[in-house]
């Protein structure tokens, strides 16, 4: 799913927790994982880096602070059997590691 044009947002915060990563099909993945923002009201955010982006990701030890830029991806789901559900994600465009 290309989100070109769309809007970015920012997320300043330490990486709490990395996911296990998730198949999606033909040779595309996504790996989730969990941001502690530094807000007044500290937020566990959960988001997805694909691809590139996941494996950039593997390269920050959990704990550091990071910033991550990232758009919101929304569909309506269908699946094979029951309801549609509608589907929200926050899927990052750039990471990058503000701590060393």
């Amino acid at each position: 799913m290309s989100m070109e044009g769309a809007p970015t947002y920012e997320l300043k915060g330490t990486l709490h927790a990395i996911l296990p990563r998730v198949s999606l099909g033909r040779g595309r993945f996504k790996v989730p994982f969990v941001v502690l923002s530094d807000t007044a009201t500290p937020q566990f955010i959960l988001m997805e880096a694909h691809e590139e982006m996941a494996d950039n990701l593997q390269k920050i030890p959990l704990g550091e602070r990071i910033r991550v830029r990232f758009v919101i991806e929304g569909w309506l789901w269908h699946p094979p059997y029951g309801k549609s559900r509608f589907i929200t994600r926050l899927r990052a465009v750039e990471l990058e590691r503000l701590s060393a």
